[in-house]
């Protein structure tokens, strides 16, 4: 005796709702698609960073079920040396009401600190507003980033105490 089973919808599932990001939600990151940032690295060399979006939705979607889609952005940095390998992400949640911010790099995640923000200096110029993020991972080799939603990443502290920074 053979067992099998068999699936199938009497109905294709609907779209319930998609839930967008605004334009002030997308002013968060900065960047748009083939920005080149200029960086220098604690060791003083300086070197380019190419900026590359990507903008979609994502669903809910099971089967046969009525799903929802929510808007995502991304922002990914493309450095050969040294590889930065960031993105940069914004998602609505669904229900519309909140958007999601945030950062990674090679599948690790950076979680806001409690303090920010907070004024620094870097080449002589202040910017404000400034967040910083710490890596979830403690053995990840990236220590924090600091993030001005205006400006967007200005600096990046390493846990062998090199550091890259933007330039002006």
């Amino acid at each position: 005796m053979s067992l099998f089973s068999i699936s199938c919808c009497l109905r294709q599932g609907e779209l319930k709702d998609r839930f967008n990001l605004t334009e002030e939600d997308i002013e968060r990151i900065p960047y748009e698609n083939g920005d080149i940032l200029n960086f220098i690295h604690s060791e003083g060399f300086q070197f380019e960073c190419t900026i590359r979006t990507e903008n979609f939705f994502s669903s809910t979607q099971e089967a046969c079920e009525d799903y929802f889609e929510n808007e995502v952005f991304s922002a990914f940095f493309e450095s050969d040396i040294p590889s930065l390998n960031i993105e940069l992400q914004l998602s609505k949640f669904i229900g519309g009401d909140s958007t999601f911010f945030g950062i990674s790099s090679d599948f690790t995640s950076f979680i806001l600190e409690q303090q920010s923000p907070q004024i620094i200096i870097i080449n002589g110029v202040e910017y404000n507003d400034v967040e910083t993020y710490f890596s979830s991972n403690e053995t990840y080799f990236i220590e924090n980033i600091l993030y001005n939603s205006t400006i967007g990443i200005l600096k990046i502290n390493y846990k062998d105490n090199s550091y890259v920074e933007i330039l002006p």
